[in-house]
């Protein structure tokens, strides 16, 4: 499952707005070996293989943060095509745990072509 939040109404009450939102939750077939860009919340924007998806809540192997990423105008992009300019993005070292990564607040979940995945792939990992 895969959720997004859809504004649905706005009211003033004493000058302050007030945003309702709504979850729904989205059927999403997922496939295990493809690589997908994980946006969250609060956890930031991530690459890896889904182990689960549930509602708003990833499970995440072979992942990797994108801390910072350039050649690439938006997560879209970066989903189709890669990066344009490896140099300039911070993708940090892969975590390659058996029980993964879990993503709360996840908010949208890009499915990678096999560009992209050998492109970001090759990204020298950020790291101190």
């Amino acid at each position: 499952m895969c959720v997004i939040a859809l504004l649905q109404k706005v009211k003033i009450i004493d000058y302050i707005f007030v945003y309702y939102l709504t979850v729904k939750k989205l059927n999403m077939k997922t496939n295990p070996k493809k690589f997908y860009i994980i946006r969250t919340y609060s956890a930031g924007v991530w690459f890896g293989q889904i182990v689960s998806l549930d509602g708003m809540v990833c499970i995440l192997k072979n992942a990797r943060r994108l801390w910072q990423w350039a050649g690439a105008a938006s997560l879209s992009q970066l989903a189709v095509d890669g990066t344009k300019s490896p140099n300039g993005c911070k993708f940090t070292v892969t975590i390659t745990d058996e029980d993964g990564v879990y993503l709360p607040q996840v908010i949208e979940a890009l499915p990678c072509t096999d560009v992209a995945v050998e492109n970001i792939n090759a990204v020298k990992e950020w790291k101190l």
